[in-house]
Parts: C-alpha cells; sequence; structure tokens
C-alpha cells in the first residue's frame, strides 16, 4: 500500500508494512516501491561499510587481513599486468576481494584488474573505458574468489589493459581483503 510523505523537495511515495507480500499483488502491480534505486544505493553503501570496518581490522585473530592502497598506480603505455597490492596469509580456506578505481581518461580501452595466488589467477574483471564514444572515464573494477591454501601464499591484486594506451591509473583508494571462508 503506498503513502504519501511531504518532504522539502516535494510529494513522494513509500511502501509501508500493509503492502501485500512478492507475488501476491493484483496483476499489473509494480512490486518495486518508487525509491527502489535509493534503497538499493543504501544496501550497497551498507556493504560497502561492512567491507570497510573489515578491511580496517588488517590482521586479526579472527582471519581477516587488509591492504589499501592510497597512492595512484600508473599503468605502462603497453599492455600487461601491474602490481598494485598484495598479503601474504597463512594456510586455509580464504574469501578475497578486491576494488580497483580504475581510470582512463585516453583513447578507448578495456582495463582488467586480477587476483593471482602465487602468481596463478583466480579471478579477473575488466571494464570497457575511455574518453568517448560514451565508455566512462572511470569505474570501480571488483574481483571475488574463494581460494583454499595448503600452506602459507602470496595473494596480489593486479592491473592492466589490452592496447597501447597511455596515462592509464588505478586511483588511491584500491583495497584487496582476505577473509577467513566461514566453516562449514
Amino acid at each position: 500500500m503506498k503513502q504519501e510523505l511531504a518532504t522539502p523537495g516535494g510529494t513522494r511515495s513509500r511502501w509501508n508494512a500493509a503492502r501485500p507480500l512478492a507475488g501476491h499483488e493484483p496483476c499489473g502491480a509494480n512490486p518495486r516501491p518508487d525509491n527502489w534505486g535509493f534503497i538499493m544505493l543504501v544496501h550497497r553503501n551498507l556493504i560497502a561499510a561492512a567491507i570497510l570496518v573489515a578491511s580496517m581490522a588488517h590482521a586479526s585473530a579472527a582471519g581477516t587481513y587488509s591492504v589499501k592502497n592510497n597512492a595512484a598506480t600508473y599503468l605502462p603505455a603497453s599492455p600487461g599486468w601491474t602490481a598494485v597490492a598484495s598479503l601474504t596469509v597463512p594456510a586455509g580456506e580464504w574469501i578475497v576481494n578486491s576494488l580497483a578505481p580504475a581510470v582512463n581518461f585516453g583513447p578507448n580501452d578495456i582495463l582488467r584488474c586480477q587476483l593471482t595466488v602465487d602468481g596463478a589467477q583466480v579471478s579477473q574483471s575488466s571494464a570497457m573505458m575511455g574518453g568517448g564514444d560514451g565508455f566512462p572515464a572511470a569505474s570501480p573494477i571488483p574481483n571475488l574468489a574463494v581460494v583454499v591454501l595448503a600452506a602459507p601464499q602470496t595473494i596480489a591484486l593486479s592491473c592492466g589493459h589490452d592496447a597501447n594506451v597511455g596515462s592509464q591509473r588505478i586511483d588511491p583508494g584500491s583495497w584487496l581483503v582476505v577473509s577467513r571462508a566461514p566453516k562449514k
């Protein structure tokens, strides 16, 4: 059921608790509230805050390791991988995630970031970026992997690109977080 709210910016709708459950609305009813985008933004920010709190622990008894790169990492003009961050963690099952804020104001190119364990790739993501043709000049590139290590190993985040394009970088604020996987 919708309610109208008076706000400084005008009248807005919101859904209250009396709204029928999903799958039980009359035919043609919109199952999402008018402010669904805002709800999803808040949800994403809560997840980001949880990751930030976990990353601030650096190395804890609970098994969370993190590193945040506070300087820009400039990528060479030629294709190839450039180290952004790395951590050495003990044996065990780990959840590994990273985020690299990539920037390319030059010609279009595909920027890629990967997670590796002692040099072997376990995850890769990419984004088509550049200053033209409607592609973004900046984009976060996330990665996620679950790894099982028999001995201490180095987990690394590295980024690169496909074409001969200079002036590309990973902005300050990239991070790599490795957390012990929950016991089954």
